[in-house]
């Protein structure tokens, strides 16, 4: 992850969720792209998120996500 920052001119996030009977799987990927418009994807995490999901708990996990792979 963090070479993938650190090659990338500019970088995103997305996110999506997949729902089974007990809980919710958050998975955050990271997108970047480098001087040469080479685009790149890597998954940076999976979160299972118990009970209900809201829009501070998806941006807690994005923050754990972000320090862990040191990226600002």
């Amino acid at each position: 992850m963090n070479q993938l920052a650190s090659k990338a001119s500019k970088f995103s996030t997305a996110m999506d969720e997949s729902l089974d009977s007990c809980s919710t799987y958050s998975l955050l990927f990271v997108r970047g792209v480098d001087e040469d418009f080479y685009a790149t994807q890597k998954l940076a995490s999976l979160h299972s998120m118990h009970g209900a999901v809201t829009g501070e708990n998806i941006f807690r996990e994005l923050t754990k996500t972000f320090d862990y792979n040191n990226l600002d």
